[in-house]
């Protein structure tokens, strides 16, 4: 384990780390995302005889803070090392957080209904994206950079470019709160799950066409996505705790592993035929 976050003052809604491992953000309920650049640090775990083994969150009088941790479980100290940015703007809750694969801009969303985009490096504004009329839940870069995209509880995701105010696609279908958004590895599809207990496929290039629309893999609201590498599987996970592998081929599950209710004991083995070994493989990468 290399980063532990833990709840305390304000609260600790969300967090990323950045594809590089170089930038750490922690999403706060008072308004604030607390910014780390930890690669100064990082040579510290190349030790193999380093007593330090992990990093962890914590909050020192209201402020985020990080501190080292020992093989024994143990505090190197008490220093809590600050955080090199607080990025503050938004009003209310900052649910999600996602950083630019070249570490440069940091985006956030907020119970406020807006998304907002910082540099990483100043912590200074760049531009405050407006169209959502509730809290947006969920928000993450393109694997190329330029577009994100948006999950809200207004009933909607939303794709926007990094150089424009307002969103370049809406898009509609799922019945009550889209909880969360991932961009296909080719950038050309978005795929949503939503409190309808649905994972949507949409093609950005065709205005957001919905493609594909995989329902009954779930008991409860899908809160997170994942695409394999080569694009031809989806997992999706629920309030739950289940997990359900999609063939985006034929839109049928071929691996389900049901949640367990109690978030500390061991998942059950997945049930599954003979193509849910390739799909696990391909995820696992």
């Amino acid at each position: 384990c290399m980063y532990t976050a833990g709840q305390g003052g304000d609260g600790l809604a969300g967090a990323a780390i950045s594809g590089s491992g170089r930038l750490v953000a922690a999403c706060l309920e008072n308004g604030t995302t607390a910014l780390w650049d930890v690669a100064e640090r990082r040579a510290a775990y190349a030790d193999p005889d380093a007593k330090l083994r992990s990093r962890r969150f914590g909050f020192l009088g209201g402020v985020a803070g990080l501190r080292d941790v020992g093989d024994d479980g143990w505090e190197e100290g008490s220093a809590w090392y600050q955080p090199q940015h607080l990025l503050l703007g938004h009003r209310g809750p900052v649910y999600s957080a996602s950083i630019s694969y070249d570490d440069r801009f940091v985006i956030t969303s907020s119970e406020d209904g807006t998304v907002r985009l910082w540099s990483s490096e100043t912590a200074s504004h760049v531009l405050v994206l407006k169209g959502h009329n509730y809290p947006v839940w969920g928000v993450e870069w393109s694997p190329e950079g330029f577009y994100l995209a948006t999950a809200s509880y207004d009933g909607t995701a939303r794709l926007w470019s990094m150089h424009h105010q307002y969103p370049l696609r809406v898009l509609v279908g799922h019945v009550g709160d889209v909880d969360c958004v991932k961009f296909h590895p080719n950038c050309n599809y978005i795929a949503t799950g939503g409190a309808d207990r649905t994972v949507r496929l949409w093609d950005i290039r065709e205005a957001g066409k919905e493609v594909r629309r995989m329902g009954g893999g779930h008991t409860t609201g899908v809160s997170a996505l994942g695409f394999s590498p080569d694009g031809r599987f989806l997992a999706s996970g629920s309030d739950a705790g289940e997990v359900t592998f999609w063939d985006l081929g034929s839109a049928r599950p071929v691996c389900k592993v049901p949640g367990t209710g109690d978030p500390d004991a061991p998942a059950p083995p997945p049930a599954a035929g003979p193509p849910a070994g390739a799909a696990l493989q391909q995820l696992a990468q």
